[in-house]
């Protein structure tokens, strides 16, 4: 039997119409639009052209997505997996930026085969589709999950070189708490475990609708949508909480950075690039994972009545709900390819000097230890930890050896030189081998 077509009561073999008491039969019943376009009485049209814009979208974004990962992977070098050079990390440690453009590349394409799908009327089946949908959101949920990981791997080891790279006394050397890599690696697992739990609530809700038992199927979607809420929630306020963390070393990194005298301009430039990346694309997630924190909330809550009472609020939601992640995804890229003009225009400054690699290393530490305050103690290296639910850094250098010295300053110089190239990584403890 077509969905398409319809008769006196609406009946449809597969999917939910849901109408006002006593206006069965007339053109104010309404379906679930995220799981169904054809015999919608009063909005299929609208509905239809909304998939069919967010099919082209999501072709577009696709394509931007996945020549920005290509771009930044095989010209830049970047990878999807962290290296641990100080083995502060667990098992799962990834490039915040890079593996959260290969998980959205994902989920624009499951949203491009999904919207064709609901378009051509190709699923009959009301569980397939509450499935599919739903595995598109978990892929887009997972990445900014994932996001949040690197965000909080980030944070300690960009601590450390600015502490190691400026502050002189430890007086001026504060405590950070960070959470432990085996309490990440938990929360990790807790998190993708508790996304497959949402599916398997999607499945179930799906399986009820196909029975016709639409009081359960109702009792499983605001279970299924309460989840959603609640877990977007974490991720808002880990992002928050880390990447305000993350904001206010990398702040305190480039003023002191600016005071520390002999640092090149483009290099400071390239911080404060990677700043206010930084900020730009925090404040873009926030808001997508707001938008649908609250509105999984309102949906689980109040779904009969926005589908059925308020047809306005209806479509304004569902506008919102299919577009915002391939606009939100365009708006990042579009940001990001702006950054890369402007690395392109930007000269290269390199200095004209015939000295040598070790001479130019004694150079840069005999002024930095001339810019030293009088009162730096000369101590030896302490890396005092402790377990209490994290990791207490505090570490102290000895100036009295000079070689220690010019290998921290290696240290540092390959830190500043990958802050440019990784929204993530502002200051990475990344090992390079230097040229003569």
């Amino acid at each position: 039997m077509n969905l398409s077509s319809t008769n006196t009561s609406f009946t449809i073999p597969s999917g939910e119409v849901l109408c006002p008491p006593g206006s069965t039969g007339n053109g104010s019943c309404m379906c679930d639009w995220r799981v169904q376009i054809r015999g919608c009485p009063s909005e299929s049209a609208y509905i239809e052209n909304l998939y069919l814009v967010n099919t082209l979208a999501c072709f577009i974004v696709f394509i931007m997505i996945t020549g920005l990962l290509i771009w930044r992977m095989a010209v830049k070098g970047q990878g999807l997996i962290s290296k641990d050079p100080l083995k502060e990390m667990g098992i799962l440690r990834p490039k915040p930026l890079e593996c959260f453009l290969l998980l959205n590349i994902f989920h624009v394409a499951s949203r491009l085969l999904y919207s064709v799908c609901l378009i051509s009327d190709f699923i009959s089946s009301t569980t397939l589709k509450e499935v599919l949908h739903d595995i598109t959101f978990t892929i887009s949920l997972a990445s900014l999950a994932i996001y949040l990981i690197g965000l909080i791997y980030t944070i300690p080891r960009t601590h450390i070189a600015a502490q190691r790279a400026v502050t002189m006394s430890s007086e001026d050397r504060p405590s950070i708490w960070v959470l432990r890599p085996q309490m990440i690696d938990a929360f990790a697992f807790i998190l993708f475990i508790s996304l497959l739990v949402l599916n398997a609530f999607a499945l179930i809700s799906g399986y009820f609708i196909d029975k016709n038992n639409i009081k359960m199927a109702e009792t499983w979607i605001t279970i299924h949508y309460l989840g959603w809420s609640f877990f977007c929630w974490i991720i808002i306020f880990g992002i928050l909480y880390f990447g305000k963390r993350l904001i206010n070393i990398i702040e305190k990194h480039i003023q002191d950075t600016k005071g520390y005298g002999k640092v090149p301009s483009s290099k400071l430039r390239n911080l404060e690039h990677g700043l206010t990346k930084l900020r730009r694309i925090r404040v873009l997630l926030l808001g997508d994972l707001i938008f649908f924190a609250v509105a999984s909330l309102v949906f689980g809550l109040c779904r009969n009545f926005i589908l059925t009472y308020s047809p306005v609020l209806s479509l304004f939601l569902a506008t919102c709900w299919v577009l915002i992640v391939p606009l939100t995804n365009a708006v990042i890229i579009t940001i990001l390819a702006y950054e890369i003009n402007e690395k392109a225009r930007m000269p290269t400054l390199r200095p004209k000097t015939t000295t040598t690699f070790n001479q130019s290393r004694s150079n840069d530490y005999s002024t930095a230890h001339s810019n030293m305050p009088p009162n730096y103690p000369s101590k030896p290296v302490r890396n005092n930890q402790k377990d209490h639910k994290g990791i207490t850094i505090n570490l102290e250098l000895k100036v009295s050896d000079s070689k220690a010295l010019e290998r921290e300053q290696d240290f540092i110089d390959s830190v500043s030189q990958e802050s440019s190239d990784s929204i993530e990584l502002v200051v990475n403890p990344k090992h390079h081998q230097p040229s003569s």
